[in-house]
């Protein structure tokens, strides 16, 4: 099972933003905080299967900051495809 951490943000308009410090360019939003986990999980999905066909080397989790949250993801998607 792969997890990252990731820092999380509120918004003045009280959305949040969850951020990868392994993966600078993904940034998934939510109106509440579980959508903008189920949205970080989605996309950090998506990315490592995208690093995975591409043949490129998936960075080892940093190792987690008092202030992050570990983002799970359900499935191994190297194994699965999903």
């Amino acid at each position: 099972m792969f997890a990252y951490p990731a820092t999380v943000q509120e918004t003045r308009e009280g959305d949040y933003l969850i951020g990868f410090c392994d993966f600078p360019d993904l940034l998934a939003m939510g109106h509440s905080l579980s959508e903008a986990i189920l949205h970080a999980e989605v996309i950090l999905n998506a990315e490592l299967q995208r690093l995975f066909f591409a043949h490129q080397v998936l960075p080892k989790p940093s190792k987690r900051q008092f202030s992050q949250i570990m983002i799970y993801l359900k499935r191994d998607p190297i194994v699965t495809g999903k």
